[in-house]
């Protein structure tokens, strides 16, 4: 089942600074109107892991194919929560657009993100970091935009 979320809801703004590009928002290059919005569109999934999964988790296919998993650098993310869920639930999947959270502890183990900072798969399910490892695989999956929210990016996987 795929189930289609309301509209977008503003969530921050650019500065005339910061290019339109970084953001997947709404407005052109050089408008007034440049508004950082939480995609309109949002698919979900079943929540086949053995714990809840909340927004902004890295995710993974299940080995099945139906449903989702949280993603470690073990794995290949295939996208972000877009939103919490019990074991069994729906999750809200986003593979593009931004995310915003008042609060990254549970995810990044820090409150706020790192301006800018690009964000890898940890070793640790569900959870993302700034360190790159020295050995194994790394995938990026996104990068933060400001102390709060993170632009979804993610790349293949690559061995280092």
């Amino acid at each position: 089942m795929i189930t289609v979320y309301p509209p977008p809801t503003v969530i921050g703004t650019l500065t005339s600074d910061q290019p339109a590009a970084m953001a997947g928002i709404d407005g052109q290059p050089g408008s007034a109107n440049r508004f950082i919005t939480e995609s309109s569109l949002i698919v979900s999934a079943e929540n086949k892991d053995i714990v809840p999964i909340l927004k902004g988790q890295p995710l993974k296919t299940h080995p099945s194919g139906i449903g989702v998993r949280l993603a470690s650098s073990a794995d290949t993310c295939v996208a972000l929560a877009g939103g919490d869920a019990i074991v069994g639930g729906a999750v809200p999947i986003r593979a593009a657009g931004v995310i915003s959270l008042p609060d990254w502890t549970l995810i990044t183990g820090s409150s706020l993100l790192d301006p800018l900072g690009v964000y890898f798969l940890n070793t640790v399910p569900g959870h993302l970091t700034t360190a790159i490892p020295s050995t194994g695989f790394t995938q990026q999956v996104a990068r933060a935009l400001s102390l709060n929210i993170l632009k979804i990016a993610i790349e293949n996987p690559i061995l280092l």
